[in-house]
Order: structure tokens, then C-alpha cells, then sequence
């Protein structure tokens, strides 16, 4: 029976592929596509405890190094000869599958080595030479968002997507890499301070990161592949406190602050919250609301929004084409670890003005109810539409009452 093939007994599995191990990984991407699921396929090891014993001149090393799984960039050696072999089987057992969204040279790999950088761009290019869908590919680091030495290198062109990993206590960011206290947490230049502030804002824990990522100005997408709410200093350890955030304020504030600028997609790594308090309708409620916003088509920037009250978070998109924006306005003081100390932020009130629009048109405006900070079984729904004039230069402007929590808010023409 299939299920019962054991695996080979061969030592030297650099020279082969397991048909066993294959086999499930078979099973892996068939049970995914048949529930519409697409996963990020981490590819290779680093720390490989065969091919790090391989020098680039095909002898073997008495100890196993990662510089020798790496290679010397630009050399065809033993090694790289034996990744592009596997990477060749790769897309030809798996490349049709749907259920691949893309494959990640490897996780962690050393983020300041032009060999990484020259053996991901090779992985990048033998893929797109072999892959019949052409999936994506990427690499990630342990640390820190190379841009100048690697992601925005012309002599790395191959990459389709960025990633980054930044949990609390791992992040490279300080307050000095910023000018807009909006995203210093009103910390000055005091790290510590900054690090605090991440933990207990989860909004502010991706706008801060995107915001660097947008000041990039990459020419391709940018995914956190790996981060959390952890504490400062702490090797990775979850704030023990987001366990008492039973309705995910955390998490919600931090799929909604996604429509930002630098639209960094996040791939949150802990789930022992989400899984504790059932948190998953919280993600139900950011698909919902993005229904028919076709994000995805182009066309879209960042929405240019002007606010008055430095209380107010508003983040969204613009499609001058269509005539279309879609925003989400957050009161900043309402924070997870606001809810979890019982601590009611002040309502703010004030005027938002939103420009690209064309002058004269009549805008439709619908304000959304979230369901911030209710349960997760809560589904969210239009709470009001009003019509709005578009001015001669362009803006539109209109009012934002009481917000105690966040909205969200569509607007387009008037029917």
C-alpha cells in the first residue's frame, strides 16, 4: 500500500531523492489545493549536514560550515551543481501544483553574505528556467532588510517577492529612523522605550516596519515572513499578556493596519493566541471587508489623507482611475494592551480630508462597523452611507464623530 512506503536506506542523499519523503510531500500539496490553500516552501538548509562538509573544491572539510553550503559566488562548483539538480526535480515533480505559492531558497540564511545573495539569485533564475507556472521564489534572513546590498541590487534581479523577519525583540529599527513621532511611539530616541511601544501596539508594530520598507521604494512586493508580539530582550517569548485579549484586538489591529503605504503583507509566527481564543473570524472580517476591492489588478497607491487630530491613524489606498479608495481610520490610543488594562481611550472627533479625486464628481461614502474589539464570531456591515462633493482641487472631505475604537470607510461614485 502507498502508505506503508518506507523510507530508503541510503546514507548518501545528496546524490538522490527520497520517493518516500517525495510521496508525502505529494499528499502535503494535494490535501492544500484541495482546500485552497497555497504555502510558502521553504526549499533548502543552511546548516545542510551533508553539503556543509563539501568545499568548493569538491573535498571534504573535517567540520560542517554554512560558508561552504553557500559557496563562492559566480563559480560553478560541487555543491551548486548538486542544489540545481534538485532544484531541476523540484519544479518537475511540483511545478504544476497550485497549492505552491512560492519557494524560499532558504530560512534565516546569513543576511550580509554575497554568497547567499548569489546563490538565491541562481535559485531564482534556474526556477524560472524550469518552473511551467513560473512560482515565485525569495530567500530570508536571520536579521536586518538589506536593501542596498541586496534586495535593490541590480546584480540580484531574479527575486520575485522580499522578505523580512522582525519579531519585538529582533527588530533592526530604532526611533531614529524616523521623523514622524507617529511612529517613534512618543519614545524620542530611547530604544527601549520604542521596543515597548511595539509590543503594546500592534498597529504600530507594522506601520513602523512598513513604513521602512516603503522608504525603500523596492520594485517588487515585501512579505514579514516571520514576527511577533514579543517581548523586548526576550529571545522570542510572546507578551504572556496578549493571552488575555480573548476578542484579538492585537490581531486585528494588525491585519487592518495592512492597507498602509508600504503594504507589507504579514505573516504572523506565533499562533498560540489565535488558536486559544479562536481568533480565526478575526481574519474572516479583513476579507470581508476588502470583498470587490480589487487590490490585486493595479491601479491602487496610497491614499493621500490629510487629518488634523494627531490621535487619528488613517491608512488606505487610491485609485484615481475608478474613482475608488478604500481607508481604515483608527483611534491610535485604543491598543490591545489599552483593552487588556481596562483603560477607555478618549473618543476623538475631527475632519478628514482625502485628495486625487476627480473635481465635481459626487462620492458615495459608506462607513463600516469592524467589529473592533468584540468577539470574533462578530461580522462586520455598512453602518451609514452619506454623499459627498468632490472640489475643484480635487478633495473631499468629511467627518469623523466619537471614535472610540476604529472604522472602516468605501468610497466610490454615487450611483
Amino acid at each position: 500500500m502507498q502508505d506503508l512506503i518506507p523510507p530508503h536506506g541510503g546514507l548518501n542523499d545528496h546524490l538522490g531523492f527520497d520517493q518516500a519523503a517525495s510521496w508525502r510531500w505529494d499528499q502535503v500539496l494535494t490535501s492544500a489545493q484541495s482546500h485552497g490553500l497555497a504555502l510558502k516552501l521553504v526549499v533548502m538548509e543552511k546548516q545542510d549536514s551533508i553539503l556543509g562538509y563539501i568545499r568548493p573544491d569538491g573535498s571534504i572539510a573535517p567540520e560542517r560550515d554554512d560558508a561552504n553550503f553557500y559557496g563562492l559566488a559566480g563559480q560553478e562548483t560541487k555543491v551548486r551543481r548538486l542544489k540545481e539538480y534538485f532544484w531541476r526535480y523540484l519544479t518537475a515533480r511540483w511545478g504544476a501544483s497550485t497549492a505552491v505559492h512560492s519557494w524560499e531558497l532558504v530560512n534565516e540564511g546569513d543576511p550580509f553574505n554575497g554568497n547567499h545573495y548569489d546563490l538565491a539569485n541562481a535559485f531564482a533564475r534556474a526556477v524560472h528556467a524550469t518552473d511551467p507556472n513560473r512560482h515565485l521564489t525569495t530567500t530570508s534572513f536571520w536579521h536586518s532588510f538589506p536593501v542596498r546590498e541586496f534586495w535593490g541590487n541590480a546584480a540580484y534581479p531574479d527575486l520575485d517577492y522580499a522578505d523580512f523577519h522582525a519579531y519585538v525583540d529582533t527588530t533592526w529599527l530604532t526611533p531614529a529612523d524616523f521623523t514622524d513621532r507617529a511612529l517613534t511611539g512618543g519614545c524620542g530616541v530611547d530604544v527601549d522605550c520604542f521596543k515597548r511601544a511595539l509590543v503594546s501596539d500592534s498597529a504600530l508594530y507594522h506601520l513602523a516596519h512598513s513604513e521602512a520598507v516603503e522608504q525603500a521604494a523596492l520594485d517588487k512586493p515585501v512579505i514579514r515572513g516571520e514576527g511577533s508580539l514579543t517581548l523586548p530582550d526576550s529571545q522570542q517569548v510572546s507578551d504572556p499578556d496578549l493571552m488575555k485579549d480573548a476578542n484579538g484586538v492585537w490581531l486585528h489591529k494588525l491585519l487592518f493596519a495592512q492597507l498602509d503605504a508600504g503594504a507589507v503583507q504579514e505573516l504572523y509566527w506565533y499562533n498560540d493566541e489565535m488558536r486559544a481564543n479562536d481568533l480565526y473570524g478575526v481574519f474572516a472580517r479583513y476579507r470581508d471587508f476588502l470583498e470587490g476591492v480589487d487590490l490585486n489588478a493595479g491601479g491602487w497607491r496610497a491614499a493621500d489623507v490629510m487629518s488634523p487630530d494627531a490621535g487619528l491613524r488613517v491608512v488606505g489606498q487610491f485609485n484615481a482611475d475608478q474613482n475608488r479608495s478604500v481607508l481604515w481610520i483608527d483611534n491610535a490610543a485604543h491598543t490591545w494592551r489599552a483593552v487588556v488594562n481596562d483603560h477607555l481611550p478618549a473618543a476623538v472627533t475631527t475632519r478628514v480630508s482625502l485628495s486625487g479625486f476627480a473635481p465635481g464628481s459626487v462620492l458615495r461614502i459608506q462607513w463600516w462597523d469592524l467589529c473592533s474589539g468584540q468577539a470574533p464570531t462578530c461580522q462586520i456591515a455598512v453602518q451609514r452611507e452619506e454623499l459627498a462633493r468632490v472640489d475643484d482641487a480635487g478633495s473631499v472631505s468629511f467627518d469623523v464623530n466619537n471614535l472610540t475604537t476604529d472604522t472602516g470607510v468605501k468610497i466610490d461614485l454615487a450611483p
